[in-house]
């Protein structure tokens, strides 16, 4: 019944990059998928239960079998650490937003000094 009053959303933030943000905040510490799955319902993701266990297979490996999981299969119970694979992209998007949001700022300033400039020289002819 408490979930009843608690207001109804649904995130709109990327639910793979959720994923492994989740895995990175939880790196060297075993992981199940039921936790994953809780974490997201907790946060108000909407997902396709297929695909999420395709991803977290593909991003996860099972501490009992390293060498690999079989495609689509996840073991609820398994304990799962997320691989070299799946913390580098995460990285790789990080560093890509990071970048992105620099290059945005010196748009700005380019803009900026482009405008100060103009300016300097509609003075410079005016003052002649």
């Amino acid at each position: 019944m408490a979930n009843f009053w608690r207001k109804i959303t649904t995130n709109k933030e990327d639910l793979y990059i959720r994923v492994l943000e989740y895995g990175k905040e939880n790196i060297g510490n075993p992981i199940k998928y039921k936790q994953i799955k809780q974490q997201l319902d907790d946060e108000s993701y909407e997902y396709d239960e297929f695909a999420l266990k395709q991803f977290f297979g593909e991003v996860f490996v099972d501490g009992n079998f390293p060498s690999g999981n079989e495609p689509g299969r996840i073991n609820e119970n398994g304990e799962y650490y997320l691989e070299a694979k799946g913390y580098f992209n995460l990285l790789e998007y990080i560093e890509l937003k990071e970048a992105r949001a620099s290059s945005k700022k010196a748009t700005y300033f380019a803009g900026a000094a482009l405008t100060i400039s103009a300016l300097s020289f509609l003075a410079s002819i005016i003052s002649l």
